[in-house]
């Protein structure tokens, strides 16, 4: 399934593949394991803060991002800007240094969701 195109209806199932560490509270309402994950890479962020150490997951979480920004399901990228990139803010300080490794996909999508709306990460 890694290679497999990401469809709205396969979504979650291939962020489970992908990011086992991450469990949803209810697969079955991708908008809100999406909020989830961010929430879930806020404890790690803070964890990995405190310790003083990078944390693995971050790249799996952002190359998963990457590739649901560039599927052709309209429902998956609107998946990744109404409830990824607009929760992005809960990340306090660590949102600017998430945004920065966002990849060219999702980059495109961040930008078009403040342009119409505000910007992800607040001064």
């Amino acid at each position: 399934m890694n290679g497999s195109p990401i469809s709205y209806e396969t979504v979650i199932a291939q962020l489970a593949e992908r990011v086992p560490e991450f469990r949803p509270e209810d697969p079955d309402l991708p908008h809100v394991a999406f909020g989830q994950l961010v929430s879930f890479l806020d404890e790690r962020l803070r964890a990995t803060a405190t310790a003083g150490a990078a944390d693995p997951v971050l790249p799996k979480v952002v190359d998963f991002i990457e590739a649901a920004a560039g599927s052709a399901d309209e429902k998956v990228t609107n998946l990744v800007m109404v409830s990824f990139l607009e929760n992005m803010h809960t990340l306090g300080p660590n949102c600017r240094r998430v945004r920065a490794l966002l990849g060219p996909r999702t980059q495109r999508l961040a930008d078009e969701y403040e342009k119409h709306f505000e910007k992800i990460c607040p001064a």
